[in-house]
């Protein structure tokens, strides 16, 4: 099987974003991206301090510590989301570039108020921002991981992989950042973009594969 090109445009624009997202189905596939709130310099700049400033605090070490030390995987007080990528085909995405908070509130605002069904995949991630900057939860949600779990089934859970490179590499090859060093001085390149549109792609089209199999299922 030849792989699925995907087609995506992006934007950091907040009027061209809310346009997007206004005008979206009421089906459709998201995903974010996440770094650090601090970028590598100014972590390079705090490391220099305490390696150098004898009179800190033993608070203050940890606080910087914990700036330095935090990535894509830290509490949402620690990180900050860079891209909202929505898909509504396996090849078919928008990339709205979050940075700045008043665009990331739009984001927030639109996906916990829409009645629309939202496709997430692994949705504990992107919810735990969602809902530590908002306190709402979207209304409407499909989490695929969830599902994938259910129809792979297995007392090994070894055997169950569910991560949606694992199950979505048949259809798009091999796709890739590594989210533990991404950082906020990559957010405009060329791949970083790509991989986030793919990633909502994927997570359309795995939806889409668990249909055809539930489907077939029902009329055995």
């Amino acid at each position: 099987m030849q792989n699925i090109v995907v087609n995506y445009d992006y934007t950091n624009n907040l009027y061209i974003a809310n346009k997007w997202l206004k005008g979206l189905p009421e089906l459709f596939a998201a995903d974010f991206e996440v770094a650090s709130k601090w970028s590598k310099d100014y972590k390079s700049i705090l490391q220099w301090r305490l390696n150098n400033f004898s009179n800190l605090s033993e608070e203050q070490k940890r606080v910087w510590l914990q700036y330095i030390q935090s990535n894509g995987f830290s509490h949402p007080s620690l990180s900050v989301i860079t891209h909202l990528s929505v898909a509504w085909s396996n090849k078919d995405a928008y990339i709205i570039i979050c940075d700045n908070n008043r665009i990331r509130h739009l984001i927030y605002n639109f996906l916990t108020t829409i009645p629309s069904t939202q496709i997430w995949h692994n949705a504990v991630f992107d919810f735990k921002h969602i809902f530590f900057h908002s306190g709402n939860l979207p209304k409407s949600y499909i989490d695929t991981q969830l599902l994938a779990k259910c129809l792979l089934n297995n007392a090994n859970s070894a055997r169950d992989r569910t991560g949606l490179k694992d199950l979505m590499a048949y259809a798009y090859g091999e796709w890739s950042i590594s989210k533990e060093h991404y950082t906020l001085e990559e957010m405009w390149n060329e791949n970083t973009i790509r991989y986030s549109a793919t990633d909502s792609c994927a997570t359309f089209k795995l939806y889409e594969d668990i249909q055809e199999e539930i489907n077939g299922k029902s009329k055995v």
